[in-house]
């Protein structure tokens, strides 16, 4: 059973690299021709036990405790890096504007030590958790939080952002005592449902959605998740499956256009799974429950086409106007 198993994650993993190409990088604007990439002011640092739980701090220059962007990388849960960071818009806008950058592994749901649904969002709970528990040495103001990732790390920033306080108060471990929540998330083209029968309503494209459901879910089929074991899983982890009136401010941030939806069934995986129809749904979803956040969504025909990411982290940090002028502009 266990040479079964790893044949299947050989096979799942060689199904992503042939099929899904974009996953594998992440999504968010890379800083092009800079001739040196950021340096971490603390790098590898251990947040928990297993061999990924790793993360790297960039520390902005201040006086007084900043504000702090925790980013997830993307890959699809099977792949990726945190080092991405080094070489993003978003990290490089921050620390130039006071605002310290964490960037976390996390682990993975294929390969070595791997683990399905929820391995990888419980890892970056932690994160949040240990970053608060680290403020003081790091001259972070844990109350001004907020998560950003691209692809697989922007569904876990909203898995996280989203889900009900993880604080256990009653525990003994420090680090669990911490709280989950975060003031928002700018997300870069991530899914906001792995629910078969949303995505093919509203998004279309392949009806098996996308490579890394099949070991995300432990499963071989599509259709074994119309189960109902399985469709209470797959709400479990789906980000839209959390939102209620508390939840913070969003930027969802996607290429490509709004328009065009349910997409044909020979659309590649890496175009459907990344569609700003996702977003559109968690915009959706935040009017249906009578939340009073902003949910900005940003693509080439989407209602916030012009916002930046620095104007967001501003309104929801409190911060002056930006002391350097985003990269994109």
């Amino acid at each position: 059973m266990a040479i079964f198993n790893h044949m299947i994650s050989l096979f799942a993993a060689a199904w992503l690299l042939a099929f899904a190409p974009g996953l594998l990088i992440d999504l968010t604007p890379q800083v092009f021709g800079q001739p040196f990439e950021l340096t971490p002011t603390s790098q590898d640092v251990r947040y928990g036990v297993h061999p990924r739980n790793l993360l790297d701090f960039f520390a902005a220059e201040s006086d007084s405790p900043t504000p702090v962007l925790i980013y997830f990388h993307g890959g699809g849960f099977v792949a990726g890096d945190k080092e991405v960071a080094r070489q993003r818009l978003i990290a490089r806008d921050c620390l130039a504007n006071g605002i310290s950058v964490i960037s976390a592994n996390y682990r993975f749901v294929t390969g070595p030590d791997s683990e399905p649904f929820p391995g990888s969002l419980v890892d970056g709970v932690r994160v949040v958790q240990f970053v608060r528990l680290q403020a003081k040495r790091w001259n972070l103001d844990p109350e001004r939080i907020v998560l950003s990732g691209g692809s697989a790390g922007a569904m876990m920033s909203l898995w996280i952002a989203l889900h009900d306080d993880f604080a256990t108060s009653e525990s003994e471990d420090p680090l669990a005592r911490q709280s989950s929540r975060v003031l928002g998330v700018v997300g870069y083209s991530g899914p906001t449902t792995l629910d078969p029968d949303v995505i093919t309503e509203h998004v279309g494209g392949n009806p098996d959605i996308h490579p890394s459901v099949f070991p995300i879910f432990d499963i071989k089929k599509i259709e074994e998740l119309d189960l109902p074991a399985m469709r209470k899983r797959v709400a479990e982890f789906s980000p839209l499956s959390y939102v209620s009136t508390d939840d913070p401010p969003l930027q969802l941030r996607h290429g490509g256009t709004l328009s065009g939806t349910p997409l044909p069934v020979d659309t590649s995986f890496d175009t459907s799974i990344h569609h700003a129809k996702f977003g559109d749904l968690m915009r959706g979803k935040y009017k249906e429950v009578g939340s009073q956040q902003m949910v900005e969504l940003v693509c080439a025909d989407c209602p916030h086409v012009g916002a930046t990411e620095l104007d967001f982290l501003r309104k929801v940090f409190g911060l002056d106007a930006p002391k350097a002028k985003p990269s994109a502009e």
